[in-house]
This record gives structure tokens, C-alpha cells and sequence, in this order.
């Protein structure tokens, strides 16, 4: 025990005497007489009435898509690739009214050679927040079997397809899709 003891004094020493202290600074000396204050006392001066303006937090933006696509971009693809895209019309306001979110602009279209009632969209969201609100509310409605659609998203583009297109024709507009390029 005595020999960690002296371990430990010699280490400081030692520390001390590299660090370039003395006896001087070791020894005790009265403090310093107090000069008289040449400069009176105040209180701290309150807050001001008026605070700083608060700078708002920064609203959070909406998620907004890397790559934008325009739907003439995939019906010309379509086109090329000899997909059936007929009886194309503008979505009107009233054909969104069932969606939970509303895209930027879209269309609809017939596939006439799937079925009398082989219809689909396209659609071009702002957000990929309001694009995948759409895209849960068809598969929703797919699985609750009141409707049965083939539903493909790229970047900012919505696809829907008729459930009565078979699925080999489908999964062609699936990659015609998926292969856009500018």
C-alpha cells in the first residue's frame, strides 16, 4: 500500500515538474486588496416588452418526385410498342370525386379488344404522397373485391388497367412503363 502511495507522489511530482510548476505557485499568499469600483452597480435591464420576431419553423414540403413524366410521354410509348390505347379523353373533375387525392392531370382510355369494359387511366401526380394515397385506395377496392384493376406507378405516373385485361397483355404496358426514357 505504501509503495502505490509513493508511486502515485513521485507521478505527480513528476507531472508538476514537467508542467513547470513551483514551490512558488504552491505557496500561500494573501489576496489581492480590493480597489474601490469606479464603476457603479446596476440591475440588469429587464427583458424588452417587444421579444425578437420568432423565425416559423419551416413547413415540411410534400415529398415531391425525382423524374417527371408527362402522359403524352406514355401513351407515345404505348404507341410504339403497339400497345391498344383508344378513345383517349381528358378526366374531368367529376370522375375524381371517388380518389382521395387528386392528380395533376389525367386521362382515361378504352382497350376494345380486352372487353366491352376493359378501360383504363393514366395519371401524373405533384407528390408521390398523393399518388400512393390513390394507389392504396385501388388496391383497397381490389381487395375488397368491389373492383379488380391492374395498377402500375412509375415515378410520377399512376397506370390503371381493367381487370379483365389478361395479365401477359398487362404486364406488357407494366414494362412498356417501367421502360420510359427521354
Amino acid at each position: 500500500m505504501k509503495t502505490i502511495k509513493t508511486i502515485l507522489i513521485i507521478g505527480v511530482v513528476t507531472v508538476l515538474i514537467i508542467a513547470g510548476f513551483s514551490e512558488e505557485a504552491f505557496a500561500m499568499h494573501p489576496p489581492p486588496p480590493s480597489a474601490p469600483s469606479t464603476v457603479p452597480y446596476s440591475p440588469p435591464a429587464p427583458p424588452s416588452v417587444n421579444p425578437p420576431p420568432s423565425v416559423p419553423l419551416p413547413m415540411p414540403l410534400p415529398q415531391y418526385l425525382l423524374k417527371k413524366w408527362s402522359i403524352d410521354d406514355v401513351v407515345k410509348s404505348f404507341n410504339e410498342y403497339g400497345l391498344e390505347i383508344m378513345n383517349i379523353k381528358p378526366i374531368e373533375e367529376a370522375d375524381y370525386n371517388p380518389l382521395p387525392a387528386r392528380a395533376k392531370e389525367g386521362i382515361k382510355f378504352s382497350t376494345p379488344s380486352f372487353g366491352e369494359d376493359a378501360v383504363g387511366c393514366i395519371l401524373s401526380f405533384e407528390t408521390k404522397g398523393d399518388m400512393e394515397k390513390v394507389k392504396k385506395h385501388y388496391l383497397k377496392l381490389n381487395k375488397k373485391g368491389e373492383l379488380y384493376t391492374w395498377v402500375f406507378v412509375k415515378d410520377n405516373i399512376f397506370l390503371a388497367l381493367a381487370g379483365t385485361v389478361p395479365e401477359d397483355k398487362a404486364r406488357e404496358y407494366e414494362r412498356t412503363l417501367y421502360n420510359l426514357k427521354k
